[in-house]
This record gives structure tokens, C-alpha cells and sequence, in this order.
């Protein structure tokens, strides 16, 4: 976002999952042996989403930065 990078929510799963492939197939040659490419089936049907305290309690967990919760994407 701050380096000019728009970031939109797409609701449409199929949407989603064709724009990303389309990105990842965009990708130069060697970043695109290293993307999610070969796993996309994975991503084919959105998961059960698990609750947010279950999450939340994993990151906690994991420590993953110094707020010790869930990133939040906001403007520098």
C-alpha cells in the first residue's frame, strides 16, 4: 500500500483463484519454479475459515512480531 501497490478484497473465490494464477504465470521464469503454481489445486475451494481466537492464539504462540497479534495492514 505504501509503496503504491493497490490492495483490493475480492468476495468471488473464482475470481480470486484466476487472478492469482494469472499473476503467478506472469511471473519471470525463476520466480515462477518457486511460486505456488505446482499447489494451486490446493487453493481451488476456500477452506472452512476457523475462528478468529484460534488464530489468534496460533500467532500468539508463534510470536511473530512485537505486538504478539495479528498483523494489520495500514498505512506507513
Amino acid at each position: 500500500m505504501a509503496t503504491g501497490h493497490p490492495l483490493a478484497r475480492i468476495h468471488d473465490d473464482d475470481e480470486w483463484l484466476d487472478r492469482f494464477e494469472t499473476a503467478m504465470r506472469g511471473l519471470p521464469d525463476r520466480q515462477r519454479q518457486h511460486s505456488l503454481l505446482p499447489s494451486l489445486h490446493a487453493f481451488a475451494r476456500p477452506a472452512k475459515p476457523l475462528p478468529a481466537h484460534r488464530i489468534r492464539a496460533a500467532v500468539r504462540a508463534a510470536g511473530l512480531n512485537k505486538e504478539n497479534d495479528i498483523p494489520i495492514c495500514r498505512r506507513a
